[in-house]
């Protein structure tokens, strides 16, 4: 009877999907071209938490601030993007 009721809660807890909140980790990297000539900016890191989620849903939420936004041309132009990955 021990053995069927551990095997039972081992059943349960393995059924149960975790929901924490996570660190969602942004890094945003400029750059502007004059003259053809690019000149790359210092990286910024910034951070959030996430909402009480699965792992899988909070890696989806803050992978959709990933992009790069350009303007301009190749040879005068600006080139922003942001790369972000929970922590």
């Amino acid at each position: 009877m021990k053995k069927i009721l551990f095997f039972a809660a081992l059943a349960s807890l393995t059924a149960v999907s975790c929901k924490k909140v996570y660190t969602c980790e942004c890094t945003t990297t400029s750059s502007i071209t004059i003259n053809g000539v690019v000149q790359s900016g210092t990286p910024a890191t910034s951070s959030g938490e996430t909402a009480k989620m699965k792992k899988d849903d909070a890696k989806t939420e803050c992978e959709k601030n990933n992009g790069t936004t350009t303007s301009g041309t190749s040879q005068n132009g600006t080139s922003v993007t942001i790369a972000c990955a929970i922590k």
